[in-house]
């Protein structure tokens, strides 16, 4: 699910340049000690039909000629490293997944999803279905239950079919509305999803 990020890329860039400027304090320092060594931001841009693709991935680290590794003290690592988006008419997209990794660190940001049509589908499609598995459980076992599985019943495979939404997408839906408030979900181990039902 992609998600737009107003009032975000000049906080990117300023995040980017104050790293920028740490690293460029690491470099001096590595000059003044003779130390052959440089350290630059690593980032992927692309330019594709008027938008910009961009990713971060750690540090490039260059060096000239031979060095002592004790003189070489690596900088902090930087807060966005591994963040993906892409600009387009100075609004910042991203997946909603990548965003919530990085959510703490982007809070000047205003998250825009463009779900208004669908949350109301999918909250009662997602409940229907987990009471009606609910209903059969109690039924056939005669113990309540307060929450059920939404991948291991099937009820995400069943609802991204009928609503033609793809699978990793209704997660993402279901998480942000989980975020929001909209409706009640808890993750459990290796990813499931569990719908609190009362």
């Amino acid at each position: 699910m992609i998600i737009k990020l107003y009032n975000c890329l000049d906080y990117i860039k300023k995040i980017e340049k104050e790293y920028t400027d740490i690293l460029n304090k690491v470099n001096n320092k590595f000059k003044s000690k003779g130390v052959p060594v440089s350290i630059y931001l690593a980032k992927d841009e692309k330019h594709v039909n008027g938008k910009v693709f961009i990713r971060y991935y750690g540090v490039k680290i260059k060096v000239q000629g031979e060095i002592d590794v004790e003189n070489v003290i690596l900088p902090p690592r930087f807060m966005l490293d591994g963040f993906e988006y892409v600009i387009d008419n100075d609004t910042v997209l991203c997946s909603y997944k990548v965003f919530r990794k990085y959510a703490n660190m982007l809070g000047p940001c205003m998250v825009v999803v463009e779900l208004d049509k669908l949350k109301n589908i999918i909250v009662s499609k997602i409940r229907e279905k987990a009471y009606k598995v609910k209903r059969d459980y109690i039924a056939k076992t005669k113990i309540p239950i307060s929450r059920v599985p939404l991948m291991q019943t099937g009820i995400i495979k069943m609802i991204s079919e009928e609503l033609n939404i793809t699978y990793e997408d209704l997660i993402d839906y279901l998480v942000y509305l989980s975020d929001k408030g909209d409706i009640n979900i808890s993750f459990g181990e290796s990813g499931e999803l569990w719908l609190l039902t009362m």
